[in-house]
């Protein structure tokens, strides 16, 4: 569940990759303006794990000068259990079902600078809301399928003079977190909560679920660097995952003392970049939704404002 006042955001650099290699360069600020040409024609969403589900870019906008570019990426998917309300008194519980065709909904706000990086011509700062279900390894994909339809184009390849179709990949590398390797080189690993659900159903032969939950402690041994400790994090969840542990939570100390928990749960499909990659959060003042219709200004403004 998302918190209505607190976003995490991530922070990559983004690049257009020329496929074939040898093939013209692309323009970043062309590519997304042909790509709001086809939003404008309600043609940017994709049906995704065979129809059940639905990533789309529901709102578009560049700011005036058209200096950066804002997108919000909603996913929506008809296989998810229905929500339910629980009264905190009570304990009575309300549920509100799907309708025929529906999907929980969630979105994200992407937000991408047009001008390049300094001294990086070709590389852009993007930021991304940390959205469970609307993570690069679902949105690159979508993004990039439509990025090849309208942008494809013919050229002749200097290497063999034979005429070729090109089209450019755009590429989202998480940027490295210098603050955070170093908080992992001077601080300490603590440990690593690993848990998992188990069913019993030998009372009245109801089934019930009990939360088992496991710890490991791990010490971050001398002269070890922040690399090597995310290395014997990853073993471990490898490790912990094989025996059906399928939550798994990274608690370690700032060198300021202050200590930090991480999710890298195996559901979360980019749960690994946030050992590697920068992310902060940002604390709204009006409440957020899990699902959008538009663009929310506060949240562009507070993801604008991070350095």
């Amino acid at each position: 569940m998302l918190d209505k006042y607190e976003r995490w955001i991530h922070f990559y650099t983004a690049s257009l990759l020329s496929s074939p290699q040898g093939a013209p360069n692309f323009d970043m600020k062309a590519v997304f303006k042909k790509l709001k040409e086809r939003f404008d024609k309600n043609l940017c969403f994709k049906l995704v794990e065979r129809d059940s589900a639905c990533i789309r870019i529901t709102r578009f906008a560049f700011n005036k000068a058209e200096t950066s570019v804002a997108l919000l990426l909603q996913y929506s998917d008809s296989k998810v259990s229905d929500p339910s309300f629980g009264d905190l008194v009570s304990g009575n519980l309300r549920q509100e079902p799907k309708l025929a065709g529906e999907g929980i909904a969630v979105s994200a706000h992407l937000h991408l600078k047009l001008t390049s990086l300094p001294g990086k011509p070709f590389e852009f700062m993007m930021k991304l809301e940390d959205v469970p279900g609307v993570g690069k390894s679902r949105i690159l994909p979508f993004l990039n399928g439509m990025i090849k339809e309208i942008m494809s184009r013919d050229f002749v390849d200097a290497v063999d003079g034979k005429e070729k179709t090109c089209h450019p990949i755009l590429i989202m590398d998480h940027l490295a977190s210098q603050s955070l390797k170093e908080n992992l080189d001077a601080g300490e690993l603590r440990f690593i909560e690993v848990s998992k659900n188990k069913n019993f159903a030998d009372m009245d032969e109801e089934g019930f679920l009990v939360r088992s939950t496991a710890s490991v402690k791990v010490k971050i041994a001398p002269n070890l660097d922040g690399e090597a400790s995310v290395g014997i994090v990853n073993r471990l969840k490898e490790k912990f995952s094989k025996q059906g542990y399928d939550h798994v939570k990274v608690i370690f100390k700032h060198k300021e003392g202050k200590q930090r928990t991480v999710d890298v749960s195996g559901h979360r499909a980019d749960a690994g970049e946030a050992l590697f990659g920068k992310i902060e959060m940002i604390t709204l003042d009006n409440p957020l939704p899990q699902c959008s219709d538009n663009l929310n200004m506060e949240v562009l403004k507070k993801m604008n404002d991070l350095k």
